[in-house]
């Protein structure tokens, strides 16, 4: 009520605002942050809260998704012309995006200048990667309205402006953009023309020199964004390309956060397992897909993908729920979700086909049951996989008793008189989800350290001894740090 009124502010001590901005109850961080903005009050802390990271848990939701205070937080910098707050928050990476958020909506000389003078004094690629990202939206503004046209039937969506125009600064701009691209590192000039693009400007009119394989760029940077997804997609799918760089193209969709970028890899997918030489070519690479840490974290995408793909992305989609079903990495919640995908699949060929490719023997009822549909596309898809279970290794089960029950020298003495089955290794390397910090070969990106010679560094008792009792020397290499 105090800052509700804009013309009856005066005489309000912001800092009571200011104290609420720490106040546990996020409704209240809220309305501190809409406060702020009322009384024209630019304060830093809106900055910090504009860049906190985003807590859904249920106990921090507002209005269903807490999203919302970071959002109205970067509203009142722009509101309260935070320009210098904003430009300061800049070197800290905390912050940085954040800042650069706002200052892209602040069409004034001191946000423009101020983003000019950065860019000028940093040689920092990704840093300044983000500043010709914002003077890129700062270029134009909307156009003022007459007063006569509306929207169509057919509206025009592009934006970032309706009918975007160039303003007083826009010279200095353009100036600024054409000096910081010509002295960017060229692995992340990709981001900046398409980042032009989607601002409406054109780079060739800027004197910017195009010429460069936007893929190839975009797989060497170290920071994506949703700008390269077409990009590395068409670089995926163009069997022009060499091998190894549509699959390294493929691989750099996973480092773009958000299911777009997820889904542009199942259509990749569907696209490779059309053409026979692509299948055998980038099988390693879809293996590796399926079991990339990162779907731990998307249950409820993996859901609708089961219901709402086809093909060889559906196949694949189960695959994945049936890995992170069993996966000791996954928690009780994924693993219920992953559990109702499967059962809603029953009746699916596709999910069928993911057992089979996947061997995953424990759903073998769910198999069988198929097997007897009197749907005979279904049945015969089921008796296939059934063939596949049959051919799998299986796990000795001559003895019934636990490690814990054997202990540590017992179970040793009798892995050194077991002989090794290198194709139910391979397997298990997999369904236990060592391939998600370890490779299968030393051809492929390596995500932690290589395995595949480990039986020539070592003697197998001392390999046992690593698994069994791995607080004996391999825990050794780390050191306990205490806080």
């Amino acid at each position: 009520a105090l800052a509700d009124r804009k013309r009856q502010t005066g005489g309000v001590n912001s800092a009571l605002f200011v104290k609420a901005l720490r106040d546990k109850n996020p409704r209240v961080r809220l309305q501190a942050v809409i406060g702020l903005a009322r009384l024209g009050n630019p304060h830093k802390s809106l900055l910090n809260i504009a860049a906190e990271p985003v807590d859904n848990s249920p106990k921090n939701r507002v209005y269903s998704d807490n999203k919302i205070i970071p959002h109205i937080a970067r509203k009142a910098l722009v509101e309260t012309g935070a320009a210098q707050i904003c430009l300061d928050g800049i070197a800290n990476e905390h912050t940085r995006q954040a800042a650069l958020a706002a200052l892209q909506e602040m069409h004034n000389a001191k946000a423009v200048d101020g983003l000019i003078q950065k860019l000028q004094e940093t040689t920092n690629a990704p840093l300044n990667t983000g500043i010709l990202a914002a003077l890129g939206r700062l270029y134009h503004v909307d156009k003022r309205w007459n007063g006569k046209r509306w929207w169509s039937t057919r509206p025009d969506d592009r934006g970032p402006y309706f009918e975007p125009v160039q303003w007083e600064a826009s010279p200095r701009i353009r100036a600024a953009i054409k000096t910081g691209f010509d002295q960017l590192d060229i692995s992340y000039k990709p981001q900046v023309i398409a980042s032009l693009k989607f601002n409406r400007i054109d780079p060739a009119a800027l004197g910017i020199d195009t010429r460069i394989d936007e893929a190839t760029a975009f797989i060497a940077s170290a920071s994506l964004g949703t700008i390269a997804i077409e990009p590395l997609r068409k670089a995926a799918l163009d069997r022009n390309r060499d091998t190894k760089v549509r699959s390294e193209a493929f691989n750099a969709l996973g480092r773009i956060t958000g299911n777009e970028a997820f889904n542009t890899q199942l259509a990749i997918i569907s696209e490779w397992q059309k053409h026979s030489a692509d299948q055998e070519s980038f099988a390693p690479t879809v293996r590796e897909f399926i079991y990339e840490p990162s779907h731990l974290s998307r249950p409820k995408v993996l859901r609708d993908a089961a219901r709402k793909q086809k093909g060889a992305a559906k196949v694949v989609t189960y695959r994945i729920a049936l890995q992170l079903e069993q996966s000791p990495l996954a928690n009780d919640y994924l693993r219920r979700i992953m559990g109702d995908i499967i059962r809603r699949g029953a009746k699916n060929a596709e999910l069928l086909t993911a057992i089979g490719d996947s061997g995953s023997a424990g759903h073998r009822e769910l198999v069988t049951t198929a097997a007897k549909s009197k749907d005979a596309a279904l049945a015969k898809v089921a008796k296939a996989t059934l063939a596949k279970l049959n051919a799998t290794p299986a796990t000795g089960n001559d003895d019934k008793r636990r490690i814990v029950q054997l202990g540590h020298n017992e179970a040793t003495a009798l892995l050194l008189e077991a002989k090794g089955d290198a194709a139910l290794g391979s397997q298990l390397f997999v369904r236990q989800a060592c391939i998600a910090c370890h490779t299968t070969s030393q051809d492929q990106p390596q995500k932690g350290p290589y395995l595949g010679d480990a039986g020539k560094k070592w003697k197998r008792a001392d390999l046992i001894q690593s698994i069994l009792k791995p607080s004996a020397v391999v825990s050794q290499g780390f050191q306990t740090q205490w806080f």
